[in-house]
């Protein structure tokens, strides 16, 4: 659950290893944090993306992956 998740604003400088600046998160959203969260009384959580509907995934040796794709004119 640690390699699944959401790169978010400023995530990229951690991705990339480059340190974080003290006191800030490293804005990469794991599937095991999302899991830890108490959302017993939530009645409706939305993650949303700008360019979310972009994406296709494909299933790859028992796993699935999701590549960006731009969208043509029609």
């Amino acid at each position: 659950m640690i390699r699944s998740g959401l790169i978010l604003a400023g995530g990229n400088q951690a991705w990339r290893g480059k340190p974080v600046p003290e006191g800030l998160e490293d804005g990469i959203l794991t599937a095991y944090e999302v899991s830890q969260v108490d959302l017993r009384n939530t009645e409706l959580a939305v993650l949303s993306a700008c360019e979310t509907g972009l994406a296709i995934s494909t299933a790859t040796r028992g796993s699935t992956a999701c590549s960006g794709r731009s969208r043509s004119p029609a």
